[in-house]
C-alpha cells in the first residue's frame, strides 16, 4: 500500500468509528488540501485549493471549500505596510485573481496579515455530491494560469 492510500484508510476507519458514537460527542471536522506554488514577478505565490468538511453550524452546509492565494513575505513586514506586493499590484494582479474565481462560485477578498496579503475565497456546498464534484472544480481552479493574470489597463492610465 502506498503512503498516501494508507492515509486514506486511516481517516476512513476513523470516519467509521465516529458513525456509532451518540450524536454530539464529538465535533468532526477534515480538510483535504491541494497546494501549488508559482513565481509571478519573481514573487512567489502559493495557490492553496481545500475541501473541509465542517461540525454542524446551524446554517446546513456540511462542507465548503476554499481557496486561498498567499503571496506573503517571509518575514514580518514594517508597522504601517500596507502589505500588498508592488510588483503584482503594478499589473493588477490581485484583482485578476478575484475575478478568476467569481466564475466558479468563489467570493471573498484579499485580507492584511503581519506576513503580507492572502485572498480568502469561499464557496458553500449543501450536500456530498456537490462536494465531491467541487475536487474537479477545485484541481481546474488549481491547474489556471496564475502566472499570466493582468488587470487591462484603461487608456491614459498610467
Amino acid at each position: 500500500m502506498t503512503p498516501t492510500r494508507i492515509r486514506l484508510d486511516g481517516i476512513v476507519r476513523i470516519c467509521r468509528l465516529f458513525d456509532g458514537r451518540p450524536t454530539g460527542s464529538w465535533v468532526h471536522r477534515a480538510t483535504f488540501e491541494n497546494r501549488r506554488e508559482v513565481i509571478i514577478r519573481g514573487v512567489r505565490v502559493a495557490v492553496i485549493c481545500s475541501l473541509h468538511v465542517v461540525p454542524g453550524t446551524g446554517r446546513d452546509v456540511p462542507f465548503q471549500s476554499s481557496v486561498t492565494l498567499w503571496a506573503g513575505w517571509h518575514r514580518r513586514l514594517r508597522p504601517g505596510s500596507t502589505g500588498w506586493n508592488s510588483k503584482l499590484a503594478a499589473v493588477g494582479w490581485y484583482e485578476a485573481c478575484v475575478r478568476a474565481l467569481e466564475p466558479y462560485g468563489y467570493l471573498g477578498q484579499w485580507e492584511r496579515s503581519p506576513w503580507g496579503r492572502h485572498g480568502l475565497f469561499w464557496k458553500m456546498l449543501k450536500e456530498r455530491d456537490a462536494a465531491l464534484a467541487e475536487v474537479s472544480v477545485l484541481e481546474t481552479i488549481q491547474a489556471l494560469p496564475w502566472t499570466t493574470f493582468r488587470t487591462p489597463r484603461v487608456r491614459g492610465q498610467r
